[in-house]
């Protein structure tokens, strides 16, 4: 099993939803076609609210759980896929009870937004895969 460092962890938790917001951002103009000059501002605003959303909320979550899973040697797709879900879970029950200051009433519902866990596994992936990446990176860089 690797040992991931915290700065290996840090940079692959903020580089992780990078992908799927060009893949949003590209599906996005595509399907709407906004190739106007006059769009792309709102497009990099939407993004960047969305990212500064996922830093707030998302990341000290998954900070504490992968510094916790590193230590024990238990950082592996599983448990990132896993807690990826779990965390997506948790933000949408938070978004449920401050937008609409209940939940839904059958319970099972937040469980039918599918879109949102394919979002939260697809950037487990990505994380998983950078992790990888930053590792074998830093020890090549150690070992020459």
């Amino acid at each position: 099993m690797p040992d991931y460092s915290k700065e290996t962890i840090i940079k692959s938790l903020l580089l992780a939803p990078c992908a799927l917001l060009i893949l949003l951002t590209l599906s996005f103009m595509y399907m709407n076609n906004e190739f106007r000059f006059q769009s792309i501002p709102f497009i990099l605003a939407a993004n960047a609210l969305i990212y500064c959303i996922y830093c707030v909320f998302t990341i000290p979550i998954s900070y504490t759980c992968s510094m916790l899973l590193a230590g024990k040697n238990q950082l592996n797709i599983v448990t990132i896929i896993t807690g990826s879900v779990l965390t997506c879970f948790l933000i949408t029950l938070m978004g449920y009870l401050i937008f609409t200051h209940s939940l839904p009433e059958p319970l099972s519902r937040l469980l039918t937004d599918w879109i949102f866990y394919s979002f939260a596994v697809f950037t487990g992936f990505c994380y998983w895969g950078l992790l990888h990446y930053f590792q074998r990176k830093s020890s090549r860089a150690s070992s020459a």
